[in-house]
């Protein structure tokens, strides 16, 4: 990622240590960053104008692969997203019952 297009995000921790590492998605060990928009859509967003989030946020990487592709622009639209991908029975982190 160039310096430029970095330059958009701000990265986002968690606000109390119990939560550090860990994916704001699931709750998971966090090993990515997810970024709002999706870093690769960034160049087409910042020459139409519009808005966006420009967060970068810890996610783990199951979580992170299922955002890759969605075009969402704010967290709130992201994490509702994931809350409904979670919900599918095929997701590994949901959990068994």
């Amino acid at each position: 990622m160039s310096k430029t297009l970095a330059s958009y995000y701000q990265q986002a921790y968690a606000c109390d240590q119990q939560h550090f590492n860990q994916c704001f998605y699931c709750g998971c060990e966090a090993t990515e960053r997810d970024h709002c928009p999706p870093l690769h859509m960034l160049q087409s967003i910042v020459d139409l104008g519009e808005e966006a989030d420009f967060i970068s946020i810890p996610a783990c990487y199951e979580c992170h692969a299922l955002l890759h592709n969605e075009r969402l622009m704010t967290i709130d639209e992201r994490f509702t997203k994931m809350k409904k991908k979670l919900a599918t029975p095929n997701h590994p982190n949901t959990p068994n019952t």
